[in-house]
């Protein structure tokens, strides 16, 4: 069989569709596909592999748990008088997350009075959003919150009507960093600074030979009165005080 990049080392092909099925390419090109352990994707929301079936609970609700985050075609309903209608989510990790989305797809259905409770460590209720005083009845609503690391969430709908649900989204979030650069006029980079209080640095500063503006602000301060004034106005200004001192001069002690 022939060779086509011979020498090169083996690549690793995640199947998306099945994280569990990793295809491994040879040299030869050559395809064997093995069982593995599940490879972790970084996605922006919640999927069913997030949720723990051991520490989570749909209630009176129809359908299966999985199909809250992988299924938004499919309604699950709670047809019971009971007050109030509970979910809960338990995750196989912790997240970070500041957005909650419900969603309802069989507009024959919807749902209201909502209150989401979000869990740590020990089930211990971290942080209460609370909408149940809100009966309009929907089929999407969109929840901003703080950022918060959380183990669960229990959703509970405080009605006694039916309520219909399809699919519940939870982002993901990841942290990221950043630092601001400038360019100097000899095209170097440096990284720009702030002061103790965590406010930028400003500094605005012209050509000198043309009297432009130069102003300083943070870190020394204005050194000097031209720091902050252009030499051409600071004559006109010196000019203005002479005169002053001249008039004064010629007053006598009599008008004084």
């Amino acid at each position: 069989m022939a060779s086509i990049n011979a020498g090169a080392p083996k690549r690793t092909v995640v199947n998306l569709n099945n994280p569990h099925k990793v295809k491994i390419l040879d040299d030869q090109v050559n395809v064997s596909v093995v069982e593995s352990k599940a490879v972790t994707i970084t996605e922006g929301s919640l999927f069913s592999d997030d949720v723990s079936q051991d520490r989570s609970d749909i209630g009176n609700f129809s359908g299966e748990l999985s199909a809250f985050f992988d299924n938004i075609a499919s309604t699950k309903i709670d047809e019971t008088g009971l007050n109030p209608k509970t979910i809960k989510f338990g995750f196989t990790r912790t997240i970070q997350t500041q957005t909650i989305g419900l969603g309802c797809d069989d507009t024959n259905y919807n749902f209201s009075n909502v209150k989401i409770k979000f869990l740590g460590s020990g089930d211990v209720v971290k942080f209460v959003w609370d909408g149940t005083d809100d009966s309009t009845k929907r089929n999407s609503y969109l929840i901003e919150l703080p950022a918060m690391m959380i183990n669960g969430i229990i959703i509970e709908f405080h009605t006694e009507d039916v309520v219909g649900l399809s699919n519940i989204f939870i982002s993901k979030l990841t942290d990221t960093r950043a630092q601001l650069a400038a360019i100097r006029d000899d095209q170097t980079v440096t990284g720009l600074s702030s002061t103790d209080s965590g406010s930028l640095r400003v500094q605005v500063t012209g050509d000198n030979s043309s009297d432009n503006l130069a102003v300083t602000n943070g870190g020394v301060g204005y050194r000097r009165t031209h720091d902050v004034i252009s030499a051409g106005y600071l004559e006109q200004i010196l000019q203005e005080l002479q005169k002053m001192n001249e008039q004064l001069s010629l007053i006598t002690d009599e008008e004084l």
